[in-house]
């Protein structure tokens, strides 16, 4: 009896403390605001510019251009490409940020941006839903530095993790239908959801385990899940008959249909890249501690016994990655909130369960553990941040890059080169070089691709000369290097030089060296004898 009214009073104590704090919601917005300022001013400070942000501004260029959802980018002509509509409010999206703020690269990170504030809010509501403190976890997920990087990166990863954490909170008030329109709505935005509807059905589990949910409804989320998807499937078939399995197709020649021990392999060595910070063209932030307190996290139900929401999403979440079998390295993301999560969900878990033996200063020195922790992430983000550019100690920026190259190039210059160089011409009037890589399979020449599409400027960076020296390592960033002997046969036969330029962070963009040296990018103007002997 005693037990029972010290509990209740301590419910209405903190019911009452609660109650009186008319300055949080205030605090909070100020605190947002300004956390939004700094990232705004700083959106094209870091980090480098990637050739996938311009790849989906391209996507959605063409959409607009179009008026329509059916189209593919204009600078893969022989790349292999599948008009589909698993994109649609991405590119819906992004067209109105384009259009609002500008065809840049810019209006692509302020959508990333968006969405990562509402992630931020629809996190705090989520820990809210399960009564768990909210301050220090949504300030530990604000200065996680994957969390920063994302937001930082024109990509469709923070408005995933936005839909993930709707449908999940939807899912802790016992409904069924909303989860599955907001994973289906989440398609639209990227195929990875599927993360997604692997997490809400790993948490409806639990619930269904918990006894909170009866075992039904987990098939009427699958089955509404599948009606809506073969819908999606059906609608696009009507636009573009025989879409789906072209779509198909081209995930197996991704490797999304590799054999169990395969996907196996590629799964670990998934883990292995980002702990060993291996990115390829992405740079991987350190993250080896929050790695760490994830594998702790979900080896803790051995010595607790107890399993708790956060376990449940990113089993579901980690389930899901294996099925996949094709895992982008920025996916890491998806697992940050649910292991801040699960920390969050130990710390109060132990206090409830000892709250009456230990005392309040205690539970007082507890927090302000918390507090220095929360101090170390802060200071680790700003350490990688930093770190980040001191590995790059010659660095040219993107505008410096796309003046200098529209120095030299004519406004209706036809231009084949890498897609980071985009920016500096008419977008239909570029074409990418890993077209190339397709030449042998399409039974065209070189010199007649070249002709046929009347391209007058090659754009090249160091990093193909040195892709060349290293193959096969690197050839994978140029589809294969078959056509690199024929290309540097034409560019000394047929082109002259007219511009060369420093440009140590973009004609490099393998991660590891990207900014480590001088790298530079030359342009060459195709020789006018090169079409008279055609004519001839």
């Amino acid at each position: 009896m005693l037990k029972t009214q010290v509990i209740q009073h301590r419910k209405d104590a903190l019911q009452q403390l609660r109650s009186h704090r008319p300055f949080e919601l205030p605090i909070a917005f100020v605190s947002l605001l300004v956390y939004f300022l700094v990232n705004f001013i700083t959106l094209m400070r870091f980090p480098t510019v990637h050739s996938d942000e311009l790849w989906l501004k391209g996507i959605a260029g063409a959409a607009m251009r179009a008026h329509s959802l059916w189209v593919t980018e204009s600078f893969f002509d022989l790349y292999p490409r599948v008009p589909h509509p698993f994109r649609w409010l991405y590119v819906g999206l992004q067209s109105l940020f384009l259009h609002c703020f500008g065809d840049t690269v810019f209006a692509m990170r302020l959508l990333s941006l968006t969405f990562g504030m509402l992630s931020i809010v629809a996190f705090a509501y989520f820990l809210k839903q399960l009564k768990l403190p909210y301050h220090l976890p949504v300030l530990a997920l604000m200065f996680n530095i994957s969390f920063v990087y994302a937001i930082h990166f024109g990509r469709q990863e923070t408005m995933v993790l936005f839909f993930m954490i709707v449908a999940l909170g939807s899912t802790l008030t016992g409904a069924t239908f909303l989860p599955a329109v907001i994973v289906f709505l989440s398609i639209g935005v990227h195929p990875n959801s599927f993360l997604i509807a692997g997490a809400v059905s790993s948490l409806m589990i639990l619930q269904i385990a918990r006894k909170a949910r009866p075992f039904k409804q987990l098939f009427y989320f699958a089955g509404i899940l599948t009606f809506f998807f073969l819908c999606m499937i059906g609608i696009g078939s009507l636009a573009e008959p025989g879409f789906f399995a072209g779509y198909l197709k081209y995930g197996a020649d991704l490797g999304l249909n590799s054999a169990p021990m395969r996907r196996t392999a590629l799964f670990f060595w998934f883990w292995q890249k980002l702990f060993m910070q291996i990115g390829g063209t992405y740079d991987l932030m350190g993250i080896k501690i929050w790695l760490i307190a994830g594998l702790l996290l979900m080896l803790s139900p051995l010595l607790t016994r107890r399993l708790t929401e956060a376990h449940a999403i990113l089993f579901g979440i980690l389930l899901s990655l294996f099925f996949l079998g094709r895992n982008n390295q920025l996916a890491v993301l998806f697992i940050m909130p649910w292991i801040i999560l699960g920390i969050t969900q130990f710390i109060c878990h132990e206090h409830r369960e000892h709250h009456l033996f230990i005392r309040k200063r205690q539970r007082l020195e507890s927090w302000m553990v918390a507090a220095v922790l929360l101090g170390f992430l802060i200071w680790h983000c700003f350490a990688n941040i930093s770190l980040y550019e001191r590995e790059r100690p010659y660095q040219v920026g993107y505008e410096h890059m796309i003046a200098s190259l529209k120095s030299v190039l004519p406004s209706d210059a036809i231009v084949l080169g890498n897609l980071n160089v985009i920016d500096a011409v008419d977008e239909t009037r570029f074409y990418d070089l890993r077209n190339l890589g397709y030449l042998e399979a399409s039974n065209i020449r070189l010199e007649d691709y070249i002709r046929d599409r009347n391209i007058h400027y090659l754009i090249i960076h160091d990093e193909m000369t040195y892709i060349r020296q290293a193959s096969p390592t690197w050839d994978f960033l140029y589809v294969n290097t078959h056509y690199f002997d024929a290309l540097f046969q034409f560019i000394e036969a047929d082109t002259e030089p007219v511009l060369t330029f420093d440009n140590p962070l973009y004609a490099m963009r393998i991660a590891a060296y990207s900014g480590t040296y001088p790298w530079q990018t030359t342009v060459y103007k195709i020789q006018d004898s090169f079409y008279e002997q055609a004519a001839q």
